[in-house]
This record gives C-alpha cells, sequence and structure tokens, in this order.
C-alpha cells in the first residue's frame, strides 16, 4: 500500500456508510445530530493534523446514541407502566415489539460508525490528516530525461531565444537545470 493511498475496499465502507446517513435523517431529525458532529470532528482532526480529535468526535456521537437508547427506554417504561389509557392487554404487540424496533436504530447506527466509518479512517490515518498538495507546474523535469531529449530541450530553449519571446538570463537559467549543473 503506498503512503497517503486508502483500499479501495476501505473507500468503499466509507461510502456506504455515508449513503447510510440518509434514511437516519429522516427519523424525527434523529439523524442530523450524529451527522453534525461527524463531519465537524472529521474537519477539525483534518485542521489539528490529530487523529485523537476525530476519535473524540466518535465517542461524542456515540454518547448521542446511548442517550438516544435510554431515552427510547425510557419512553417505552412510561408507556407500559405509568400511563395506563396507553397501555392494553397485548403488551408485547404494543410495547416491546415497538422498543425493539425502535432500539435496534441506535444499535445499528453504532455498528455502522464502528465497521464502516472508524475503522478505515483508523487503518489509514494518513489519509485523512495529509493533506495532498498539488505539485507546482514546471515546464521541464530532469530526472527522467535522457541525453537526446536533453539536446531536444535546448534547441528548443535556444529557437526560443533567437525569436526573442525569452532573455539570455532565462536561457541560462533553463540551460543549468536542463544540464543539471
Amino acid at each position: 500500500m503506498q503512503e497517503g493511498k486508502m483500499p479501495t475496499s476501505d473507500l468503499v465502507k466509507i461510502i456506504i456508510f455515508s449513503l447510510l446517513q440518509l434514511p437516519y435523517m429522516y427519523l424525527v431529525g434523529w439523524g442530523v445530530v450524529p451527522i453534525l458532529i461527524l463531519i465537524l470532528g472529521f474537519f477539525l482532526a483534518k485542521r489539528d493534523q490529530k487523529i485523537s480529535t476525530f476519535n473524540a468526535s466518535i465517542i461524542w456521537c456515540k454518547y448521542y446514541l446511548y442517550l438516544t437508547a435510554v431515552i427510547v427506554c425510557l419512553c417505552a417504561l412510561y408507556v407500559i407502566f405509568i400511563e395506563k389509557r396507553y397501555a392494553t392487554n397485548e403488551i408485547f404487540q404494543y410495547a416491546i415489539l415497538p422498543w425493539v424496533a425502535f432500539l435496534s436504530v441506535p444499535i445499528s447506527y453504532s455498528l455502522f460508525l464502528e465497521h464502516l466509518y472508524r475503522r478505515p479512517i483508523q487503518n489509514n490515518p494518513s489519509t485523512l490528516l495529509v493533506s495532498t498538495k498539488r505539485e507546482e507546474l514546471s515546464i521541464l523535469k530532469t530526472e527522467n530525461m535522457k541525453s537526446y531529449s536533453v539536446a531536444d530541450e535546448l534547441l528548443k530553449w535556444k529557437e526560443l531565444k533567437d525569436q526573442g519571446l525569452i532573455t539570455e538570463k532565462e536561457f541560462d537559467e533553463m540551460k543549468k537545470k536542463i544540464i543539471g549543473s
């Protein structure tokens, strides 16, 4: 694996995690908060150049999931034991089944968060932290030049000098770069 390159399998996992964010956004806005936490953590980690900042955002996202699970449990307990007008004889159908269904949302989100988002980035922190800068465009790269290409390049620059498109000083600088002295 090259430095700064993330394997395709990890990129696919992150893309799948991103696509799985869409359904969670429509659950009464429940998914907006973890998405904001993760995006903020991603950009702060990139700015600070520390993977610990990214890990902290994932931990805060998990705390939000735990809080959601506790709220779902408390609502189910309230409906079952305290508010009798909503309770029926079929407690399994009207209380326990919806409770399990709603509790499966934070649990599945937690699994998605761990396996499709955190692990790929943990395995490749350099991809997250290092921002790739474009190399400056140069007219000439002398690393891979062969002797005949050096001569051709010198002839081209001499023609430019003869036509008056470049100065003598520019020609001498490029000649030094081409010859490598």
